[in-house]
């Protein structure tokens, strides 16, 4: 359904400078949550809209990465704002590359967080065990794919999905969840079943749809050297390939930590970018 208005959540200023926030795979809008104190502090507005079947957004069964920037934009459109930055943490990199590429004339910056490369680029290599599997079975065993999920995260109790994570994180992203407790993110996301988040697996395993020298903002890649979950290499391979892409590596974080702990960093990197 492009050009649906999907559900959002905002953070930080709402007077301040407007960042549309791309979330994770198997997450929702909550997990902007994470970087709202920074946001706060630095004048920045995180408007972050939940895919379909994700949150509150309604299902679009069959949908493409194609469709969302139309859906952003819409946002953007109904909320009043011209030009904006965007961020990607994750999965949502790929529906940050898009909305960039789609808008260049309202797009003026793009964060990458601890984003995965396009699959088409680095296939499987170096993502999690439960993320290659999730993107195998959205395509070919779906039933397959909802059991996994409800495991994972519909059915421990929050104290039980605390401790689950600390111990398979690595200790910067253990630490972070120990401070913060277990993410909502994981829940809301499964509010209307796993469908949605298993569509969501089956489009970030599909093709990008276009090069990433069609991408014309500037882009900071920022990454965690101790992510697990999405490795360095897809962040080389992203600022390497981004016709202005600057990587930043950051020594002693993870895929969680990188949020929870950096978030000041990127959400200024714009500044000393701007054209």
């Amino acid at each position: 359904m492009p050009g649906v208005i999907p559900s959002h959540r905002e953070y930080g200023d709402p007077e301040g400078a407007p960042l549309m926030w791309c979330h994770g795979g198997a997450s929702c809008s909550l997990d902007a949550a994470m970087v709202r104190e920074a946001a706060r502090e630095l004048g920045v507005r995180v408007i972050a809209p939940d895919r379909p079947g994700i949150g509150g957004t309604p299902p679009a069964p069959g949908r493409a990465l194609g469709d969302w920037p139309a859906e952003a934009l819409a946002l953007a459109d109904d909320l009043g704002i011209g030009n904006f930055r965007v961020a990607g943490w994750s999965a949502g990199g790929s529906y940050a590359l898009a909305l960039a590429r789609e808008a260049p004339g309202r797009v003026e910056h793009l964060a990458l967080l601890a984003a995965s490369a396009p699959y088409e680029l680095v296939g499987h290599r170096g993502l999690s065990r439960p993320d290659r599997a999730m993107i195998v079975l959205s395509r070919r065993a779906p039933a397959l794919a909802r059991i996994l999920l409800n495991a994972a995260f519909g059915r421990p109790s929050p104290g039980r999905l605390q401790k689950r994570l600390e111990r398979s994180l690595p200790a910067p992203d253990a630490a972070a969840v120990h401070a913060h407790g277990p993410p909502d993110y994981l829940k809301d996301a499964l509010r209307q079943g796993p469908a949605g988040v298993i569509e969501d697996y089956r489009v970030f395993g599909g093709p990008l749809g276009f090069g990433l020298e069609e991408v014309a903002c500037p882009v900071d890649v920022w990454q965690g050297e101790e992510d697990t979950l999405v490795p360095v290499s897809h962040a080389r391979v992203l600022a390497d390939r981004l016709p202005e892409g600057t990587l930043h590596l950051c020594p002693g974080e993870g895929h969680i930590s990188l949020l929870t702990n950096r978030a000041t960093d990127f959400l200024v990197s714009w500044r000393a970018r701007q054209r």
